[in-house]
């Protein structure tokens, strides 16, 4: 996040240039997260108005993983540039350090784990889980049956997709929807279309069933922020427990239900902590806490 990145460059020394649609006044007025902690260190903020924000960083396809040509970077000859989300081939290296971890630990770990692994991340790009995805694929040994998913936690399914086959063109894929991770649909039981309470949800929007999930999980020790893990683990927690007998019919045949059945899940957490505070202030403006 940009605490993070301003932090790093902090101690680096270096010059941390954040474009962003417009803030919000009460955000302006009281500080606090991630806007709080990276004004701190010296983050520079662009804001921007919305049209002019999509029509440089957003589109069908979400953000392009090259800076956009009209924008002049902060140091000619010197600057590097991140899109939203990391989705470029500078992620590529800590996505390969990651797979190895995982592998190596269930290589290890997982030995007298009769149940294959399933890896799950939340998904806003969809950067880490693809690239995830693939550099486990290729370093994986035999036997260990490690396979990667990705809940999204902005926008749906279609748009996550589309995301991550623009990334793996540009990082040297072909953009086949093979060269994908799974993407966990929204509930075991009923379509997008169908249910508001079966859908993904609004990234950023308050919502009680992700604020009940963030304390919830808290009680079992699993720390969560509430953009991208408490509503990932929402709507992991709609497959959980479900009684095979109601709608058999439906389920057996429901693609993510299946993905999930009988494995070991391992939850990669995406971090984020920082910005709880000024999460939980918006959720007090929504009456909700």
């Amino acid at each position: 996040n940009n605490y993070n990145v301003e932090y790093n460059n902090e101690h680096t020394k270096k010059r941390f240039v954040y474009y962003t649609k417009p803030i919000p006044k009460w955000l302006k007025n009281n500080p606090a997260g991630n806007y709080l902690l990276a004004k701190n260190y010296g983050m520079e903020l662009v804001e921007l108005p919305n049209k002019e924000y999509i029509d440089l960083f957003g589109g069908h396809d979400g953000g392009s993983s090259s800076a956009p040509s009209s924008l002049a970077p902060p140091v000619y000859g010197d600057s590097l540039w991140i899109p939203q989300g990391g989705c470029s081939s500078v992620a590529c290296l800590g996505a390969k350090v990651l797979a190895k971890e995982i592998v190596d630990f269930w290589s290890s770990e997982g030995k007298n784990v009769s149940r294959p692994v399933l890896v799950i991340l939340p998904g806003g790009t969809g950067t880490t889980a693809l690239l995830l995805n693939r550099e486990i694929k290729a370093i994986q040994k035999s036997g260990t049956e490690i396979s990667v998913a990705v809940v999204p936690c902005v926008g749906d399914d279609s748009y996550l997709r589309r995301q991550m086959m623009a990334l793996d063109i540009s990082t040297g894929g072909t953009g086949s929807e093979k060269n994908l991770p799974e993407i966990i649909g929204p509930d075991p039981t009923c379509s997008i279309q169908s249910s508001k309470e079966g859908a993904y949800f609004v990234f950023g929007k308050p919502s009680r069933c992700i604020l009940e999930t963030f304390s919830e999980m808290a009680t079992y020790g699993v720390p969560l922020d509430l953009l991208y893990g408490s509503p990932t683990w929402a709507i992991l927690l709609r497959y959980w427990g479900l009684d095979t007998s109601i709608d058999c019919g439906k389920l057996e045949h429901d693609k993510s239900f299946n993905m999930i059945k009988g494995k070991t899940l391992m939850y990669v957490h995406s971090g984020g902590m920082e910005g709880i505070a000024s999460q939980m202030n918006r959720y007090k403006r929504e009456g909700l806490i």
